[in-house]
């Protein structure tokens, strides 16, 4: 019996001993971004990424449609052109690149059409300013002709 526990105790030494140290894996990362994150519908931004492996092939995405391709460069970088749909409804709009098994992301708010929010003033304030001043005018002589009138009644 003893001599089986000191073989057993042996035989799991020598596997822990000559076992190989664990390596850790290599995953590429990269990252994505784009020159506008809230563009306008029929807007052209340029979406530019890292991470990908020299000369492969860069798919841009829009929502899961495609949106144009090139080639990652000698550094395993891309920039490409995304122009916005002219039709593209206002919200959050997902960007996808993908090169081999690499996969990235961002997210873009498209504005309503039209870009901005519709105007509904005037930015002008002088109409304001000019009738500001009339009524104080008016109420300044409004106040004059009162004391005049105070003093005319009162007695000497």
């Amino acid at each position: 019996m003893l001599r089986r526990t000191a073989m057993a105790l042996t035989t799991l030494l020598a596997v822990f001993a000559l076992a190989a140290t664990a390596q850790a894996q290599s995953y590429q990362t990269g990252s994505i971004g784009g020159s506008d994150t809230t563009p306008d519908p029929g807007q052209t931004i340029t979406v530019s990424g890292t991470g990908c492996a020299p000369g492969d092939t860069v798919n841009l995405f829009l929502d899961g449609q495609p949106a144009g391709s090139t080639t990652a460069d000698a550094n395993g970088n891309f920039s490409l052109p995304l122009t916005i749909p002219s039709n593209e409804t206002a919200g959050t709009h997902t960007v996808t690149a993908t090169c081999g098994a690499v996969v990235l992301s961002f997210e873009i708010t498209v504005n309503a059409a039209g870009g901005n929010l519709s105007r509904t003033g005037t930015s002008s304030t002088l109409p304001l300013s000019g009738i500001a001043l009339a009524l104080l005018a008016a109420g300044g002589l409004l106040l004059l002709f009162a004391r005049r009138r105070r003093h005319a009644h009162s007695p000497a």
